[in-house]
């Protein structure tokens, strides 16, 4: 496997752990833009696609590159692959920051999953998540919703 194919594959390993920001689900959405910004997100992720996206790109010119007659010798064979590696590790040596905030994310959003997390959670949405033996929510009745309500549109008709 070559050095663009390893890279392109790692890269699309990251991008398969964190979707897109519209693919997220809405309860934990919120509570990564609590703690993140959800444009630095949406940013890293974006920034790790490019860097597929220019590693590809890469390998494919050095292939076109390889397969005409200007490469006549084995120096310049070589230094073609030397600039080709050293473009595609440039392009990943500048995602690192986007894959450290990515790492962070990931480590949160783990930690979410802890039973200390559902807790706090239980704690922070008790009010409108249902009872835990009750899978409905709570019936509301005509006399609590009255002071909230005018008359005339609870009166049966």
């Amino acid at each position: 496997m070559s050095a663009g194919r390893k890279l392109s594959y790692k890269f699309t390993e990251v991008l398969h752990e964190f979707p897109n920001v519209y693919h997220i689900d809405p309860l934990y959405a919120g509570l990564l833009h609590q703690r993140y910004n959800m444009d630095h997100y949406d940013r890293a992720v974006s920034e790790v696609s490019h860097a597929q996206e220019m590693v590809d790109a890469i390998s494919g010119d050095y292939v076109k590159l390889l397969l005409k007659d200007d490469c006549d010798s084995r120096d310049k064979c070589k230094s073609l692959r030397v600039t080709a590696l050293a473009r595609m590790f440039t392009f990943a040596k500048r995602s690192i920051p986007a894959l450290a905030f990515l790492d962070k994310v990931r480590q949160y959003m783990a930690s979410l999953e802890d039973d200390v997390a559902a807790t706090t959670l239980m704690n922070k949405y008790s009010d409108v998540l249902p009872l835990e033996n009750d899978p409905f929510p709570q019936r509301v009745y005509e006399d609590e919703i009255a002071d909230f309500v005018e008359p005339e549109t609870i009166e049966d008709t």
